[in-house]
Formats: C-alpha cells, sequence, structure tokens
C-alpha cells in the first residue's frame, strides 16, 4: 500500500529554522517575534479606521484626534518592530548562518570514511553545499511571517468586529475554516513535488558534472549535444517533474483566491444591507472596504508561501543527512605510532553493499624502509590495502597497524601526515603550479616548494610555461600532460616527506620519455621510505624486499622476486605471461 505523503508542523518547521540557526537562535527569535509583534500591530493598526471614519462621520473632532495619536503611535511601534523583524535577513545573519553550515559540512566531509562519502555523486554534494544550504537559511524569517500576516491579521479583525458588529464578524470568520483544509492539501502536493524536483535536480547537476568533464571523450565518439543520452535524459526528467504537479498544485491556491473574492464580495453586501437596515453607518461600511481590501493580498500568496516550507524543509533534510553521517571512530587511547612498519592482521573487508569479501584473512607485515610490491589481477584486492591503510573503510574483522598501533587509535590528521600517496590518476586544482605543490605542506617556503619541483624533475618544464610557477593548470590539471601533472603530484609527495610513501603505479599510462622523467622523480620520493607499490608491469618491482601476491581477495602468495619464481606457480604464470607478452611484441617489431 501506498505510504501516504507527509509534511511537517508549523511547530516542527520552527524548530527546524532554530536548528538551522546554530548558534544565532537568539537572533532569529529576536526576529521572528518581531515580525509577529509588528504583525499584530498592523492589524489593530487597520482595525482603528472603523473608529477614524466612524468619527469623522459624526464629526466627533475630538475623538478623531484621539484616534489620529493612536495611529501614530501604532505606526511608530509598527516601524520598530518591523525593523527588528528585519535584521536576521538584511542584517545579513543568514548568510553568518549559511557560512557556518557549510563550514560543518566541510569539516563533516574530512571525517565521514570514504567508502560512506562514494555513495554520493559529485553533483548530490554539489547540491548540498550550494543550494539546499541557501533553501535552508535565505528564507528563514520572512516567509514564516509572510505565511503568518493574514492568519494573524484576519484573527484580530474579527476579533475587533465582533465589537462592531457580530454579524460580520461571523462571516468573516468563514475565512480561515476554508483555509485550513486547502493549506493541507497545497502542502501535501507541494511536500512530493519539491522531493521529487530536488532529486531530479541533483540527477542533472552531476550529469551536467560528468558531460563537462568527459566533453573530450564525447566528442571523440561523436556524442556531444543530444547525442549524450544520459545528459539529455536527465534534462527531461527535471521538465516531466516540473510538469507533472503544475496544474494540479495550483488547484487549491485558485480555490482560495476565489473564495476569499467571494467572501470579500459577501461581506460587503452584508455591510450595505446592515446599513439600509439602520444597523451600521456607511462610515463603518467604508472602514469594511479598507480593510478587507488589505486582507485580499496576502491571502492571495499564502499557500503559494506554504511551499517554500517543502524547500527549505527538503533542502536542510539533504544537508542534515550528511550531517548525521557516522565518522571515523577513534579508539582509546589515541597514540602515535612507534616507528613505521606496516602490519594486516587477519583482515577480513567486504564493502557496504556487497555480500562478497573483497579482502579475506589477509596477513603480512612490511618492515620500516623497505620496499614492498602488491601485485595481483584486477578486482584481486590490491588497491583495497591501500585503502585499508588510508582508513578508506574500517575492516569487519581484523586490525591494520602502523608502527605496532592500530590504525584505529592514531586521528586521521596524525595517520595522512605519515602517508604519502601517489595515484596513477592524478588529481591537480584548478590553481597555480606552486599552490599545488604547496599543498603538500601549507608550512612550506618558497625555498622547499622549488627544492621539492628539482628533486622530481618538473622545475624545467615549469620555467618553460608563460608564468612559470604562477601558471594556472586548468581544471583537473587540463593544461598538462600525464607526465608533468605526475610529476608535480610527485613534488608535492616529496614536499610533504612522509615516512610512509603508496605508489598506485604512476607510470602505467606514460610513454617512454615521461615514463623515464617519472621514474627519476620517484626515486628520489623514496630515499629512506617505507614503500608499497601497487604494480602491474613485474619487471619494475623484481628489487623489491617483498612481493605480496592477490588473487581473488585473497593473499595466495609472498617473497622476492626470486622466490616467487621458484615457486612457479601465481606469481610465476604472470610473469611469464608479460615475458610472452613482450616476445610477441619485439617479433612483431621485424
Amino acid at each position: 500500500m501506498k505510504n501516504k505523503t507527509k509534511f511537517s508542523s508549523l511547530y516542527e518547521l520552527y524548530n527546524m529554522f532554530l536548528e538551522v540557526s546554530g548558534k544565532y537562535k537568539k537572533e532569529y527569535k529576536v526576529s521572528l517575534y518581531s515580525g509577529i509583534i509588528a504583525i499584530v500591530v498592523q492589524a489593530l493598526l487597520l482595525c482603528t479606521f472603523y473608529f477614524l471614519l466612524e468619527f469623522v462621520y459624526i464629526k466627533d473632532k475630538e475623538s478623531v484626534s484621539v484616534v489620529i495619536c493612536a495611529m501614530l503611535t501604532l505606526i511608530v511601534i509598527f516601524a520598530i518592530f518591523k525593523f527588528k523583524s528585519s535584521y536576521y535577513d538584511h542584517g545579513g545573519i543568514f548568510v553568518d548562518v549559511g557560512y557556518d553550515l557549510r563550514i560543518k559540512l566541510g569539516k563533516k566531509l574530512t571525517n565521514i570514511p570514504l567508502q560512506s562519502l562514494g555513495k554520493y555523486k559529485t553533483g548530490d554534494l554539489n547540491s548540498v553545499f550550494a543550494s539546499n544550504v541557501d533553501e535552508s537559511v535565505m528564507f528563514m524569517v520572512m516567509i514564516p511571517i509572510m505565511f503568518l500576516e493574514p492568519i494573524i491579521t484576519c484573527f484580530i479583525i474579527i476579533l475587533v468586529t465582533l465589537f462592531i458588529n457580530y454579524k460580520i464578524a461571523m462571516l468573516l470568520m468563514v475565512i480561515l475554516p476554508i483555509t485550513i483544509p486547502l493549506y493541507i492539501l497545497k502542502r501535501k502536493f507541494s511536500t512530493e513535488e519539491k522531493r521529487e524536483f530536488t532529486t531530479a535536480n541533483a540527477n542533472l547537476e552531476s550529469s551536467i558534472i560528468e558531460y563537462i568533464q568527459g566533453i573530450g571523450v564525447l566528442r571523440s565518439i561523436n556524442r556531444v549535444g543530444k547525442n549524450s543520452k544520459k545528459l539529455q535524459s536527465e534534462i527531461e526528467n527535471v521538465k516531466k517533474v516540473q510538469m507533472k504537479t503544475l496544474g494540479i498544485s495550483a488547484l487549491p491556491a485558485v480555490l482560495l483566491g476565489t473564495l476569499i473574492i467571494f467572501t470579500t464580495i459577501l461581506t460587503l453586501f452584508l455591510a450595505i444591507y446592515l446599513n439600509l437596515q439602520n444597523e451600521i453607518s456607511i462610515a463603518l461600511v467604508a472602514a469594511l472596504l479598507v480593510i478587507l481590501s488589505r486582507l485580499n493580498e496576502p491571502f492571495s500568496i499564502l499557500l503559494s508561501v506554504a511551499t517554500i516550507f517543502d524547500l527549505a524543509q527538503n533542502g536542510f533534510a539533504r544537508t542534515k543527512e550528511i550531517l548525521n553521517m557516522q565518522e571515523l571512530k577513534f579508539n582509546e587511547p589515541l597514540q602515535t605510532p612507534n616507528g613505521f612498519d606496516i602490519e594486516f592482521e587477519n583482515v577480513n573487508f567486504a564493502y557496504d553493499g556487497s555480500d562478497k569479501n573483497a579482502l579475506t584473512d589477509i596477513n603480512f607485515k612490511i618492515s620500516q624502509n623497505t620496499m614492498t610490491a602488491i601485485v595481483g589481477t584486477s578486482g584481486s584486492g590490491k588497491t583495497t590495502v591501500i585503502k585499508m591503510l588510508m582508513r578508506y573503510g574500517d575492516p569487519q574483522f581484523g586490525a591494520v597497524k602502523i608502527g605496532g598501533v592500530d590504525i584505529k587509535n592514531i586521528t586521521q590528521n596524525e595517520l595522512m601526515k605519515h602517508l604519502s600517496v601517489v595515484f596513477q590518476d592524478v588529481y591537480l586544482f584548478n590553481d597555480t603550479i606552486f599552490n599545488n605543490i604547496k599543498m603538500g605542506r601549507d608550512s612550506a617556503s618558497d625555498e622547499d616548494i622549488f627544492k621539492a619541483a628539482k628533486m622530481a624533475f618538473c622545475d624545467e618544464f615549469i620555467k618553460r610555461l608563460p608564468q612559470g610557477y604562477q601558471t594556472q593548470i586548468g581544471d583537473i590539471g587540463g593544461n598538462l600532460s600525464g607526465g608533468e601533472k605526475q610529476r608535480i603530484s610527485i613534488a608535492r609527495a616529496i614536499l610533504k616527506d612522509s615516512p610512509i610513501v603508496i605508489l598506485d603505479e604512476p607510470t602505467a599510462a606514460l610513454d617512454t620519455s615521461s615514463e623515464l622523467a617519472v621514474q627519476k622523480a620517484i626515486d628520489e620520493l623514496v630515499k629512506n621510505k617505507t614503500i608499497i607499490v601497487i604494480a602491474h608491469r613485474l619487471s619494475t618491482i623484481s628489487r623489491a624486499e617483498q612481493i605480496l601476491v592477490f588473487d581473488d581477495s585473497n593473499l595466495v602468495e609472498k617473497g622476492t622476486h626470486d622466490e616467487l619464481l621458484s615457486k612457479k606457480t601465481k606469481y610465476y604464470k604472470m610473469w611469464q605471461a608479460q615475458q610472452n607478452t613482450k616476445t610477441w611484441q619485439a617479433r612483431n617489431k621485424l
């Protein structure tokens, strides 16, 4: 059975806005309550027209003067509280609230296991940081005030009108009962609409980012524009979601507007009738006309404003989903590694949502200042070993240790101080070359950065660039070759100077010339370090002190190159296959 669409009550929305306000709760309450007081004062000001026009009609100058003084006093009070209510918005506090919310999100991302974060598309996170935060904070005072204005104003007018003429007051009472079911109906439509639209919009953002980043590939296979089916599909889906509830969600607002106008006209007819019966004066009829004309406008936008509650609620729900994610846990007592040897003890690990182990009963030890290579077929568990070491996620069983200390007892900042990683797929930021290298160690001097660049053999090509070290790299390093990007990433790792270096086959996708340059840079990086190399070309790791051979999540062999060849099992077969490939390639060149 299909679940009924639920939406939050006004009290729940109020608590949500308080939560969004964070440390600015007091300022938010002051602005909101001041706005409510301003509405009450404004409603009382409208009601003074009953007395003003009546006294003018009977030419009671003294009473007119008293009413005018009362109106001026109410105007001053209204201005004071209206100003205080606008401070949250125009005083810039909502900007601070948004800033704090984004800072919280940023800090949260640094403490969430990468395995959990990997469930989100880039566009989803981009949507949360940009759109959803703004949706949560921008209308926190203005929208509740706009929503409450017609309700409070109508209630006070009815209350005062009871003392003027109870028949007119009773007819006006029809407005509020009509509003409630239409409000509920509108919110039901709106809640589902906003949820679907937010999801569709996030998917579209992901597709746009993917499309832009891969536009070179798309052009090469002639799938740009409408031929990019995924992007086109997401654009069509957003349009479909927007059109889906467009007509039906507008129905409650149309009904309310019609009923308000009908009630207003009916009330005026009643007032005219009562005047003809000499029950009220023509001055009261005129006053009622003024009051009702002022009431029409806020009621006409009441339901439209209510839908923004759902936008804010849905935006904050997506924001809070990330803020509530489980962070990495650290065991007490927190410790510092006693050296930089690495040990895996009975490690079992399965990725979220998978019923198959990525690592099964893994045991090995890497001595400090030695080189260990990890080899195996794709999907055998090589990269997962590195992820475990970086705390991408925690093993379901077993322990990963550095210097005899379980990495769960080491803070994330402390752990990452000890690790430098050079990935096969280099990620550089859209900034200068200088700043990209400096990310390795923020406290580094200019001389340290230049020295690291020279050690990574990238100083020469950097100086040939138009602005040298201040040259903008471009999005994802798009203005540099693969070898140049790789050397910059190595310079960054050299600058960081961590005792453990992880190399994820950094030369696999490079041409011979670039490979030689990168290999020289790596030789500088790995001096006096504990080295882990994920290798595909076995000839590059034949001198490693230890080689770990993985197959289908299991560590099936370990030893030196010569020891493993002598066993003539998995490693031997891999070696023979690569040697045969080289022989075949050489014969084809003859």
